[in-house]
């Protein structure tokens, strides 16, 4: 009777523990599950508070590049504006110089071209109306006289 019992124990567990066994699969899945979503949750959560205090950083940060570099730009400016300066102070001499001494002798120059050029274009006016004149009166004189045969006689090639 006790082996009987024992027997029986014995099979029904073994029956029972195969039984249970897909069961416990499927409560180990949701169970997964369910941890996942938690730690999921607790996890992105976690995220939000890191990305909301590096966000903070990161404004921190690029002011302070931003008061950096103004202040960098500025410096360099300042260092431009004075080598700047004093080489458009010389330049500005040399033209004032170069323009003065040109001008002075451009002026004269251009009257002389002027006055060159003025009377040049009363003595061109002053042929080019002499030359007309001659060339109407020369046009009848043309006409009258016949062409005089100069008496030459060409030659002709003989073969």
């Amino acid at each position: 009777m006790v082996t009987r019992q024992i027997r029986s124990r014995s099979t029904s567990s073994r029956t029972a523990s195969r039984n249970d066994f897909p069961r416990n699969v499927w409560l180990a899945g949701l169970g997964a599950v369910s941890l996942a979503r938690k730690q999921s949750t607790k996890a992105f959560t976690r995220l939000v508070s890191e990305g909301e205090q590096f966000r903070g950083e990161a404004q921190k940060f690029a002011q302070q590049l931003n008061r950096d570099l103004k202040r960098v730009v500025a410096d360099v400016g300042r260092k431009a504006s004075a080598e700047y300066a004093p080489i458009k102070r010389r330049v500005m001499r040399n033209l004032n110089e170069t323009e003065k001494s040109i001008g002075a002798g451009a002026d004269e120059a251009l009257a002389t071209l002027q006055s060159i050029y003025r009377q040049s274009r009363a003595e061109f006016e002053r042929v080019s109306r002499n030359a007309k004149a001659r060339q109407r009166r020369a046009k009848p004189a043309r006409a009258q006289a016949p062409r005089k045969n100069s008496g030459r006689r060409r030659r002709t090639a003989t073969a």
